[in-house]
C-alpha cells in the first residue's frame, strides 16, 4: 500500500517502504517465495513510472533481492532480464549516483543467484 499509493504518500514514504520490504526479503529468504509474483509486478510500475531515481533505485535493489531469495526455478526470465537492462542502463549515463550504486547493489544479489552455472 505504501509503496503503490502514489496519491496519499510521499516520495519519501515509498523510499523506506522500499528499504523495509528489502530488509523483509533478506531475512525471510524462500518464505518470500509466495508472494514474489506480485512484488516483481510492483517493483517494475515503479521503474516505467515518472517515481525519482532514489525509488526507483530501491526498487531495483528490492528486485535483486528477491530474485537472490527465490532462487532460479522460482524466478521468470523476463523478470530478470527486465531488471537487468534498467540496472545496466543506469551504471553509466546521467544517472545520480544513489541509482548507480543501487545498480551495483542488484548485480551483487543477481550474482548470488546465478552462482558458478548462470541462468
Amino acid at each position: 500500500m505504501y509503496i503503490q499509493d502514489t496519491v496519499k504518500f510521499t516520495r519519501d514514504t515509498k523510499y523506506w517502504a522500499l528499504t523495509a520490504l528489502s530488509t523483509t526479503i533478506l531475512t525471510s529468504e524462500k518464505a518470500i517465495e509466495p508472494y514474489s509474483e506480485g512484488i516483481f509486478n510492483i517493483i517494475g510500475q515503479i521503474m516505467q513510472s515518472g517515481d525519482e531515481q532514489n525509488v526507483k533505485g530501491n526498487a531495483l535493489m528490492v528486485a535483486g533481492r528477491l530474485i537472490a531469495s527465490c532462487g532460479k526455478d522460482k524466478i521468470k526470465p523476463e523478470y530478470v532480464t527486465l531488471f537487468t537492462n534498467f540496472g545496466a542502463s543506469h551504471l553509466v549515463g546521467e544517472s545520480k549516483f544513489e541509482l548507480k550504486e543501487t545498480a551495483i547493489t542488484y548485480f551483487a544479489d543477481l550474482s548470488v543467484f546465478l552462482g558458478d552455472e548462470g541462468f
